[in-house]
């Protein structure tokens, strides 16, 4: 099973941007997640196509399953 964490925010221009992370720790909190996704608006260290992150919208699990039919 892979599980990802997907941060989802808010641009400047009123879009949805989602970013993946592989692996999370299993222990994060939502405290602790969003103050990382604060830090990342804060520090405006993510822009694109002259948008910047504008606020959070959510975080959330994504788990799936893979199953190899021919491998």
């Amino acid at each position: 099973m892979t599980k990802v964490l997907e941060l989802l925010f808010t641009m400047t221009g009123d879009k949805t941007k989602t970013y993946t992370v592989d692996a999370p720790q299993a222990n994060l909190t939502a405290a602790t997640i969003e103050a990382a996704m604060q830090t990342m608006i804060t520090a405006s260290i993510i822009e694109q196509e002259g948008q910047a992150l504008q606020s959070i919208k959510g975080a959330r699990y994504v788990e799936r399953i893979v199953t190899p039919v021919i491998a």
